[in-house]
C-alpha cells in the first residue's frame, strides 16, 4: 500500500505489518470502513480509534501506529485519550470494540507488560479483561434501570409492604389482579 515502513523500526516479530492489515480487515469486515479512508464521518473516526487502541494494546508505538494510517502520531494520541470517554458513553462503541479485540486477539500470544514480571503481566491482563465486563454490565444495569424506571415506585411500595416469607403470595395476589376480567375496565 505504499506505507513508508522501511523508515520505522518494528515490533520484534517480523510479521508486524501483517498484524496491523490482519486488524485492518477485520476492522472492515466488522464495521465495513477502511481506516484509511482520511475523512472525518465518526464511523471512521470510531474504526481508526479502535485501530489505534488495539495496535498499542500490541505494543506498536504512536509512530508506527500513525505511519501506518498515514497520519500524525499525536491524531494517535488524541484518539487514545478519547478512548476511554467513547467506551463509557456509547455502549454501541464498546460492543463493537469488544468484538473487533476478540476476533483480532485470537490465537495471538500477549505482549508482555511491565518488563518480565508474569505476575504483573497477568494480573493487568486480568484486570483489563475485568473493566471491560464491569462496563458491559454496568450497560446492562442501565437498560434494565430505564426499563423499570416507570414502576420504580410501584416496586419500593411493594417491597416496603411485604413481610418476608410471603413474596409468593403477593406475586399470586398480583397476577389475580392483572388476570381479572374487570381489571382494566
Amino acid at each position: 500500500m505504499g506505507y513508508k515502513w522501511k523508515y520505522v523500526k518494528n515490533k520484534k516479530n517480523n510479521d508486524s505489518v501483517d498484524e496491523l492489515n490482519e486488524l485492518t480487515e477485520i476492522i472492515k469486515k466488522v464495521l465495513s470502513t477502511n481506516v484509511h479512508d482520511k475523512r472525518q464521518y465518526q464511523e471512521l473516526v470510531d474504526a481508526r480509534i479502535i485501530f489505534a487502541v488495539l495496535a498499542r494494546d500490541r505494543g506498536y508505538t504512536l509512530k508506527n501506529i500513525g505511519i501506518y494510517l498515514g497520519m500524525s502520531h499525536s491524531i494517535v494520541v488524541h484518539y487514545s485519550k478519547h478512548f476511554d470517554t467513547l467506551i463509557a458513553q456509547i455502549p454501541s462503541f464498546l460492543e463493537k470494540y469488544i468484538e473487533i479485540k476478540s476476533c483480532f486477539m485470537q490465537d495471538k500470544t500477549p505482549i508482555p507488560i511491565f518488563g518480565t514480571n508474569p505476575y504483573k503481566r497477568t494480573t493487568i491482563s486480568s484486570l483489563k479483561n475485568k473493566i471491560e465486563y464491569l462496563i458491559l454490565q454496568k450497560r446492562d444495569l442501565i437498560v434494565k434501570y430505564e426499563k423499570y424506571e416507570r414502576i420504580e415506585e410501584i416496586a419500593e411500595l411493594i417491597n416496603s409492604r411485604t413481610p418476608k416469607g410471603l413474596e409468593d403470595f403477593v406475586k399470586n395476589k398480583i397476577n389475580q389482579m392483572f388476570n381479572s376480567p374487570t381489571f382494566f375496565k
